[in-house]
């Protein structure tokens, strides 16, 4: 036939499209996955991850324009592949090798994850990554939350009632909660249709809520100074004001019952989770109609100033989530993994310890007075 050429054109020109929109897949399948599993903590996770990510990124080189992609950023892959070699290679001078290399078997997800990343991601892909990220976010938050309000009630040893599971640590379940309303507030101001809007508002009165149930102080600062940052850099800071503030009644009523009902606090709460859960589920229909019905449609052209949103994003939360450690000081034994660390690092320097060694030294200072 002599329309093979064009065919074949065609063919890979629907190859190259659907590599851009499968870099989605990556954090939509990742983040719920891992999440399951206590956020994948224990090492057999790290191989199905990793092969996941890498298979992934494979399939780009192989199918699409991902040789393109990685010649233009190849910074990102050079550097992912530069923190795997000194983790690595520390294992050479380390106090525990065997450790140090199984860090550097978990940092061959994240490498992996990083080539996947930028295989596959394609110029006008950003909204897809940004949507695949959020609902991975939004499912593994509202099951957790599903889980911990209708299961029967266990105290955690170190967590209590807090929201923890099913990744064992209250303050990941704040951190993604945060972060899954940030984005559904991203989604609600900038989303293309009035049932996507309405849909990603229905979801911000259960993410504060698990936000509320996890305990997470710092989480909470994050988000405020997430929302801040937003509404600085939005190419419309007007629309997003109104935007939090349609959103912002049903979510404190939310907020509100979970406290009242000291679910995260006492064994015999005021409240039943599924009590909790159907008021929630009211204050979500409530969210998503004012969506609907209070906020028009957004101007379609993209953000002009997402690259600089991104830069504030990485500056500042590490500044957050030092603040919110010092703080706890008090209360927590924090003051005394800074003055362990201080020693390890006194003790070695200029190499460091040799990855994941933090452990070895806590067992042997972690009982010194700060």
């Amino acid at each position: 036939m002599s329309s093979g050429p064009t065919g074949g054109t065609r063919a890979l020109g629907r190859v190259r499209g659907l590599g851009g929109s499968s870099v989605a897949a990556i954090p939509l399948l990742l983040i719920p996955a891992l999440g399951a599993v206590q956020g994948g903590f224990q090492p057999n996770t790290w191989v199905w991850s990793g092969a996941l990510a890498a298979w992934a990124a494979a399939l780009g080189l192989v199918l699409g324009e991902g040789s393109d992609r990685l010649r233009s950023d190849w910074w990102w892959t050079l550097a992912a592949a530069a923190l795997l070699f000194w983790t690595l290679a520390s294992a050479l001078w380390s106090v525990e090798p065997a450790q140090s290399l199984l860090e550097a078997r978990r940092m061959v997800v994240y490498a992996s994850v990083v080539l996947a990343l930028t295989v596959l991601t394609r110029r006008h892909s950003a909204r897809v990554l940004f949507a695949g990220t959020h609902a991975g976010i939004v499912v593994l938050v509202l099951y957790a939350l599903a889980r911990y309000l209708l299961q029967t009630r266990s105290f955690a040893t170190f967590e209590g009632y807090l929201l923890s599971e099913p990744l064992g640590y209250a303050n990941a379940i704040g951190i993604l909660s945060a972060m899954g309303t940030l984005l559904s507030i991203g989604v609600v101001a900038d989303g293309a249709s009035r049932r996507l809007r309405a849909a990603a508002a229905a979801t911000v009165p259960p993410l504060a809520l698990a936000l509320q149930l996890s305990g997470s102080r710092a989480s909470w600062l994050a988000l405020v100074i997430g929302v801040a940052a937003a509404t600085a850099l939005h190419r419309s800071p007007q629309s997003l004001v109104r935007t939090v503030g349609a959103l912002a009644l049903p979510a404190a009523v939310a907020v509100l019952i979970g406290h009242y009902s000291e679910l995260s606090s006492l064994a015999s709460p005021r409240l039943s989770g599924l009590a909790v859960g159907l008021a929630t589920a009211g204050c979500a229909v409530v969210s998503a109609a004012a969506a609907a019905l209070t906020l028009s449609r957004p101007d379609a052209s993209p953000p002009r100033r997402a690259g600089r949103l991104v830069v504030v994003g990485a500056i500042v939360a590490p500044l957050i989530g030092v603040a919110a450690a010092v703080s706890a000081g008090a209360k927590e034994p924090r003051s005394l993994y800074y003055h362990v660390a201080w020693r390890e690092f006194l003790a070695h320097p200029l190499l460091g310890s040799g990855a994941g060694t933090f452990g070895h030294y806590w067992l042997r200072w972690g009982d010194v007075a700060a």
